[in-house]
């Protein structure tokens, strides 16, 4: 009988943290250095625990890689004091330190669907959490003339968008959970994450992350049945987001798309911020593009597009808004890392979708595996598709993502080994 991983409980401890961000509602976790102390307690476990996998593989290879050129970058860039670039130097490293632990802490797949799982459960608590605050009037910001839901604990201008984000991209793996369980409570509890991850999405105010779902639908389509269904279940949720959403989301999500008076009157100051916010995804991906010619090789330096937009867009010159992030990942991408930065995070992507592809014959005949892979290549493509809305760059979801794909391709294949060793 096989032991429990204990190793995989407490990188969801760890992932919790950068979830939620306990510090900042018991700053002594800071002082401390909290995170930090469950870091070591993983890597602890896993050597003692003789649960450690090493696994070295081509994106292993390329996020080192890509790493050290971001670094190179920084060292070249003229906005290294830039708070946001300070920021990447002192927390970056740690993610790629996440993401070897979870490579080698993974097992087998009961460890991958206890991340998948574990990551769902996180997410249920955070958001009931701040739903059971916001309801009681905390948990929210006042943003762009309406008010906004946001993690409990946290804040700050970016702190809805946030929540609407995480929310969204625990999705693929509730959709895989769903589909791999036969229990009736489970598909309950399920069916339950699923509304309430959709009223975080719509009061969080996130348009991106709200389109993400309309994606993630459209991307699941089997089959005209399914696709049928899908048509129908999408002008039934925007019918009953209508007529259920207070006046003031109705207005932010609706007014784009059809011209109404709405009973809620919002300032025209505000409304023209709202338009503006939608316009400046696009905005962003032209200057990021513009500040690469400038500077084609290093670009302005990981975390420092913010400060540099200035060069291509006299707008931000000496303006209260030259820290505005240009909420695209590829014009972050182009303008912080320069040509070359972007076609090494290019050549990841490629690898990481050749080899997904790969297992295809492996995986068609087993559902579990399947679901799987699934939720691989959902994550992925919501993580592309959300990134025209968001610089996601420097998220760690791309390192969770990169450690399960790393790992269920490694156990494919030794699996593989193992079926063609008994043919003999």
């Amino acid at each position: 009988m096989k032991t429990k991983n204990f190793t995989i409980y407490l990188i969801l401890l760890y992932i919790w943290i950068l979830v939620v961000g306990p510090e900042k509602r018991f700053p002594i976790l800071e002082i401390i250095h909290f995170e930090r102390i469950v870091m070591f307690l993983c890597w602890a476990s896993l050597f003692l625990t003789g649960k450690l996998k090493i696994r070295l593989s081509g994106i292993s290879a390329l996020i080192i890689i890509f790493y050290i050129w971001l670094l190179i970058c920084y060292l070249f860039s003229p906005y290294q004091d830039y708070f946001l670039a300070q920021h990447w130097i002192e927390n970056y490293w740690k993610f790629i330190i996440l993401y070897f632990l979870i490579l080698f802490a993974i097992n087998d797949l009961r460890d991958i669907h206890l991340l998948m799982t574990g990551f769902i459960v996180i997410l249920f608590i955070f958001q009931l959490h701040s739903w059971l605050d916001f309801v009681r009037g905390g948990s929210y910001v006042y943003q762009q003339g309406i008010k906004r839901i946001i993690g409990i604990w946290t804040e700050g201008i970016g702190a809805a968008n946030y929540y609407g984000m995480i929310t969204l991209f625990s999705l693929p793996f509730a959709l895989y959970w769903y589909k791999s369980t036969e229990e009736k409570k489970t598909k309950i509890f399920l069916i339950i994450y699923f509304v309430m991850t959709f009223f975080s999405v719509g009061y969080s105010g996130t348009r991106g992350a709200l389109i993400g779902i309309v994606f993630l639908i459209v991307i699941n389509m089997r089959g005209l049945k399914q696709i049928s269904i899908s048509i129908l279940v999408f002008l039934v949720v925007s019918t009953v987001t209508y007529f259920v959403l207070p006046d003031y989301l109705r207005h932010r999500y609706f007014s784009l798309i059809i011209e109404k008076k709405y009973e809620f009157q919002i300032d025209e100051d505000v409304n023209e911020i709202q338009k503006e916010s939608a316009q400046s995804r696009l905005d962003g991906l032209i200057d990021g593009f513009n500040m690469a010619l400038i500077r084609p090789l290093t670009g302005y330096g990981p975390g420092a597009s913010p400060a540099a937009r200035k060069h291509v867009n006299s707008s931000f010159i000496l303006s209260s808004e030259s820290d505005l992030q240009l909420h695209n990942l590829y014009g972050q991408l182009l303008s912080e890392s320069g040509f070359i930065g972007t076609f090494i995070f290019l050549a990841i992507l490629i690898v990481f979708w050749i080899q997904l592809r790969k297992v295809d014959d492996l995986v068609e005949n087993d559902p579990q595996l399947y679901n799987y892979k699934l939720a691989l290549q959902n994550f992925l493509l919501l993580m592309l598709f959300y990134g025209l809305a968001s610089h996601t760059l420097f998220r760690y979801y791309w390192f969770f993502l990169f450690a399960l794909h790393g790992a269920f391709l490694d156990i494919i294949k030794n699996q593989e080994l193992i079926e063609d060793e008994d043919d003999y």
